[in-house]
């Protein structure tokens, strides 16, 4: 979803949500074709760690699925 779709989604105001997502307490956007999205599932984690008063930032679904990818690619060179 887009900024304003995730900062109504979360109930808090456009400006918060930038403030949240440049602290680190929500996720980074993913980039597609030059449009900033952001995955619910990353929102939704983000969200219920700050219920629980985790304040260490996790590594969203689509980066950690991106960097398993790179890791397995170099791995395959590694072996050829």
């Amino acid at each position: 979803m887009r900024a304003e779709q995730a900062a109504c989604y979360l109930s808090v105001s456009r400006a918060t949500f930038f403030r949240l997502v440049e602290d680190g307490t929500m996720p980074t956007p993913i980039k597609v074709k030059g449009m900033a999205l952001w995955d619910r599932h990353d929102l939704d984690d983000a969200f219920e760690q700050l219920k629980h008063g985790d304040s260490e930032p996790t590594e969203n679904t689509v980066h950690k699925r991106l960097r398993e990818l790179q890791d397995e690619r170099r791995q395959r060179g590694r072996s050829e």
